[in-house]
């Protein structure tokens, strides 16, 4: 079966993989690393940007289990990979 026309597999079995998902952490855990430290450097509160990201992403349709899930991780880039790795970050 032929991919998309953007050139991206359409088979769950790319998608759903135990590879395919720790590729996407690896690739999370990255840029999380690199926009805390940005944002460490100019000075900005990681915290604060934290929350205005998730506000900005999904206003009041947060999943709460995201948000138990961010205040229990261990720092902001820990927090960032939750974010982005849970399912409703997923499935935008």
């Amino acid at each position: 079966m032929p991919g998309s026309p953007a050139g991206w597999s359409d088979k769950d079995s790319d998608y759903n993989s135990s590879s395919a998902l720790t590729q996407r952490w690896q690739v999370a855990n990255q840029i999380a690393k690199l926009v805390v430290r940005q944002l460490e450097r100019s000075k900005q509160n990681v915290d604060d940007k934290l929350i205005q990201m998730t506000q900005r992403l999904y206003g009041s349709e947060v999943d709460e289990h995201v948000l138990t899930a961010m205040d229990k991780a261990q720092d902001p880039t820990s927090k960032l990979v939750v974010l982005w790795m849970s399912p409703q970050f997923q499935y935008r």
